[in-house]
């Protein structure tokens, strides 16, 4: 993951309705990350894991002000790749505002390109270890620390 000195998410000015883990919250903040305790339009994130719990307080961040609203899985992936990744695939499923030709089908078939799929490193040097981690999570797969059975 990325070191404490690293400033990967200065631009981000986030609202969280909370995480799964605050663990994750500590070390976004320590990379960079500002807490906003309103949602403005100075917010450029809001993290939820749990949107369907969080419905009515995040239709503001929604409707006026149109932030995009992330589970905490997107950190931990920009963490370990260390960069800003893109956050479509990391979007709550009830935020999505695609404004470009691509039919709406297409883009949650690209998206989930890996949903079915789980991927383990197999002794990878870690830059490649990072950057295969980011791909396959970014398209819907999940990631295991271990080979195992899962891993087909």
């Amino acid at each position: 993951m990325s070191t404490n000195d690293s400033k990967l998410f200065s631009s981000i000015k986030y609202f969280t309705t909370g995480f799964r883990d605050p663990a994750i919250e500590t070390e976004f903040k320590q990379n960079g990350a500002t807490r906003l305790f309103y949602l403005t339009e100075k917010t450029t994130h809001v993290i939820c894991d749990d949107f369907e719990s969080n419905k009515s307080e995040l239709e503001q961040a929604i409707e006026i002000y149109q932030t995009p609203i992330v589970t905490s899985d997107w950190i931990k992936a920009c963490l370990k790749s260390d960069t800003l990744l893109p956050i479509d695939s990391y979007r709550s499923a009830d935020n999505t505002n695609n404004h470009d030709n691509t039919k709406e089908g297409d883009k949650d078939n690209i998206k989930r390109l890996f949903h079915s799929c789980t991927f383990a490193n197999a002794n990878l040097l870690n830059d490649d270890h990072n950057k295969i981690y980011a791909l396959a999570t970014y398209y819907g797969g999940r990631w295991m620390a271990n080979l195992d059975s899962r891993c087909i």
